[in-house]
């Protein structure tokens, strides 16, 4: 069984639609702020250190792999 790690999925055939409609990228923005906002961060612990970390991470792709998408639907 594999988990999941992604913040938010795009699929790849519906991704240039969604930087289409600005709802479709204000829903995109909300599931990252709940996850984020859901998420307790422990700094006490290595464990919850390398947890913010991750989650860190993943938002950072996040924003790397929407710019890049919007980047190449600007230049199509």
């Amino acid at each position: 069984m594999s988990e999941v790690t992604d913040l938010v999925v795009i699929e790849k055939a519906n991704a240039m639609t969604v930087f289409q409609s600005a709802d479709q990228i204000e829903e995109i923005l909300q599931k990252v702020e709940r996850e984020v906002m859901s998420f307790v961060p422990d700094i006490t612990t290595a464990k919850g250190r390398k947890e913010i970390a991750s989650l860190a991470y993943k938002v950072a792709q996040t924003k790397h792999i929407s710019m890049v998408l919007a980047k190449t639907l600007l230049l199509n």
